[in-house]
């Protein structure tokens, strides 16, 4: 069991440096926003392309090219589905959960991106849309897609159900 009890004295200061105001490191209102009204606009054109069904507890990929959309849909009513991105051209570039958590917070809904790990550190996808966004954020910040974990986690399973998500592929 985790004890809550100080093993060393606190230092003459400590009410002070508890009472500093946090640093923000990465400031979500200095990236530019996604235009997910043009996102939106694209939608219009629309035609299904293909199709990839995945099984529950199993894994599937698929290519999206560059500045194309790609939607995912539970079918089979609440879900939770695990995300993973690479790109085409150099799978060493890859999604990168916890830069994303860093530049959008923990959760995400519409216009937040997907970025990818160094040396590249890009959006590689942004969220165009989110059927689950009538959930809004709750006092704690949260909401239903999170980047707190690592992908393909076990005790996920009974999480909140996996919502239909439209992503578009960033050009590289």
């Amino acid at each position: 069991m985790k004890s809550n009890r100080p093993e060393h004295p606190a230092p003459p200061d400590a009410d002070a440096r508890r009472n500093v105001a946090p640093v923000i490191c990465y400031p979500v209102d200095g990236l530019p926003p996604a235009d997910v009204a043009t996102y939106r606009a694209a939608r219009d054109s629309w035609r299904k392309a293909g199709e990839v069904r995945v099984p529950s507890r199993e894994a599937r990929c698929f290519e999206v090219p560059a500045e194309w959309f790609f939607r995912i849909v539970s079918v089979e009513g609440p879900q939770v589905g695990d995300l993973n991105l690479w790109a085409a051209h150099d799978p060493g570039e890859r999604f990168f959960s916890g830069k994303t958590r860093a530049l959008h917070g923990t959760h995400l809904s519409t216009g937040d991106r997907l970025w990818s790990a160094l040396p590249h550190l890009r959006p590689m996808a942004t969220i165009t849309e989110d059927t689950l966004d009538w959930y809004g954020f709750d006092a704690y910040g949260g909401s239903v897609h999170e980047v707190i974990g690592g992908r393909c986690d076990p005790y996920t399973h009974a999480c909140s159900p996996m919502p239909t998500i439209t992503i578009a592929a960033t050009p590289t």
